[in-house]
């Protein structure tokens, strides 16, 4: 409640939001408190502040503790993340301040990836699920071939509610999988190199490029281009570490820390170079003619 009143009234300086927002970003690093913080009306407020601080400062803070607070986090909520936060991800896109827009990328990363991993998950679910309908399917027919009146019904109830058990898979909204192959040729450094790793670690985690899926979206030929040209671009002096965000190891994230850095990226070019491969062994079909198998 205390964090919750200091946040959002017009008398509280940026300074002091600021606070908040920076001992929430303290907290974030724990996949417990990540959960709460980000399963609550907080959310929606850094989402709003996201969208409406004057101050740059308030906004890079607010920006880097989504990332971080994604990153962590073990469970997130749908709608909370494709309703409130997404939107205003793709909104602070074209912020002026290009350190936001590097933190904002991250986060985005972040809900992509852990996207991909639920689409993932509710696949393998489903490969479950069909083995036990198939089970219960067998049983069913025995029954049915046996049975007769209320018997069968209760056989082809049992098969009924058998084949319902999974359910939906997150879906990635169009724009923000557009917002992330854009980010795979934007000319800042760090906020390249964050949308090069997201797609990496989404591609690494597929098993397949069906159609629907976030792995089926990135195997394209605009994506593996940009990919080629990432592995050998060089990195804009000074450019500054990507510490922190983007789809890493525990939690919904799975590892942006350390892009960057230097005037040429092997960090980069090697993120690319695996992507790259992992692109062409889910779509053998997309690779340059000529190219060895």
């Amino acid at each position: 409640a205390t964090l919750l009143d200091g946040i959002p009234s017009h008398s509280t300086t940026s300074a002091e939001k600021s606070n908040v927002v920076l001992y929430c970003e303290s907290l974030a690093s724990e996949p417990r408190a990540a959960t709460l913080l980000l399963n609550s009306p907080l959310a929606t407020l850094f989402a709003r502040l996201l969208h409406t601080s004057p101050s740059a400062a308030l906004r890079l803070r607010i920006a880097s503790v989504l990332a971080a607070l994604l990153r962590h986090a073990t469970l997130l909520d749908r709608g909370i993340v494709l309703e409130t936060l997404l939107p205003a991800l793709l909104a602070a896109q074209t912020d002026r301040a290009v350190p936001v827009r590097r933190r904002v990328m991250a986060a985005l990363g972040e809900i992509v990836y852990y996207g991909a991993v639920q689409q993932e998950h509710a696949a393998a679910s489903a490969q479950h699920t069909q083995g036990a309908t198939d089970g219960a399917a067998g049983m069913a027919n025995a029954w049915l071939g046996a049975a007769a009146g209320s018997e069968a019904e209760v056989a082809a109830q049992v098969l009924a509610v058998t084949a319902g058990v999974a359910g939906p898979a997150w879906q990635i909204p169009p724009p923000a999988l557009d917002a992330l192959t854009a980010g795979l040729r934007d000319a800042d450094a760090p906020t390249h190199h964050y949308a090069v790793r997201t797609v990496e670690n989404v591609l690494m985690r597929a098993s397949n490029a069906l159609g629907g899926h976030v792995a089926a979206a990135l195997c394209t030929d605009g994506v593996l281009d940009a990919l080629l040209e990432a592995m050998g671009r060089r990195s804009a002096a000074g450019g500054g570490g990507c510490s922190g965000g983007g789809a890493s190891g525990g939690g919904s994230g799975g590892g942006n820390a350390g892009c960057g850095g230097g005037p040429t990226s092997s960090a980069l070019r090697g993120s690319a170079a695996a992507a790259a491969a992992q692109l062409l062994r889910l779509r053998p079909d997309l690779a340059p003619r000529g190219a060895a198998g």
